[in-house]
């Protein structure tokens, strides 16, 4: 069941307006605090983006994958159905699935050709329904995978694919670094979080726990 977004008006146009396929904008950036609530945006996101004919790659790391191989590539792939794979020019194909660990394969995994797999994937399949690559906390993706992305920014600015990436402010992020850094042109978005207002925890609160509490509380909640 959807839960609620308290607050976020402004937030949750920016997405809207994102997911316009009439506005060429191929990247948005979600940077706030931790638990400040860029899960529940880039979640909204997501499930949008599927409404909306999307087909969307989705990844969540976890700080205990950052030093995994291709762990995040191995989510974003997994949206791609088998007939697509099997359509990649033989090097590539084999490339991931090395790198996938879906071949027993002694060959060495080539990045470049793990990265030319993914872009071929991404374009072949712009060319049906647009794409969105989507990943939340990527300050925690792993460096292969955060390799084969960087590749795919600077290659798919032809095609209906966009991307959006959530991260946590105080953290390095260099795959956000690099969204910022090679997609300048129409430009990418950033929304920063904030804390919610008075008013805001005051609905968060009544809503979600049926508690009211006096204005002195909210103001030491909001500081906590």
């Amino acid at each position: 069941m959807a839960v609620e977004i308290i607050a976020r008006t402004v937030e949750l146009e920016a997405i809207h307006g994102f997911l316009d396929r009439s506005r060429p904008v191929p990247g948005l950036l979600l940077r706030g605090e931790a638990g400040i609530g860029k899960t529940a945006l880039w979640q909204h996101l997501v499930t949008t983006a599927r409404a909306g004919g999307y087909t969307v790659l989705t990844a969540q790391p976890t700080t205990s994958e950052t030093r995994l191989s291709y762990a995040a590539l191995g989510d974003l792939v997994s949206a791609f159905p088998a007939a697509a794979l099997e359509a990649l020019p033989e090097p590539q194909r084999l490339a991931l699935d090395v790198a996938l660990l879906r071949s027993s394969s002694a060959a060495r995994t080539e990045q470049l050709a793990v990265s030319m797999a993914f872009v071929s994937l991404l374009a072949s399949s712009a060319s049906a329904a647009p794409i969105l690559v989507a990943v939340d906390d990527a300050q925690w993706i792993d460096a292969p995978t955060s390799r084969v992305l960087e590749f795919a920014l600077r290659r798919t600015s032809g095609h209906d694919i966009r991307f959006v990436l959530a991260v946590r402010s105080g953290e390095p992020a260099p795959l956000g670094d690099v969204l910022l850094r090679e997609i300048s042109d129409p430009g990418i978005w950033i929304l920063e979080l904030g804390q919610l207002s008075l008013g805001a925890l005051h609905h968060l609160f009544s809503s979600r726990l049926g508690q009211h509490f006096p204005r002195p509380t909210l103001v030491k909640l909001a500081q906590a």
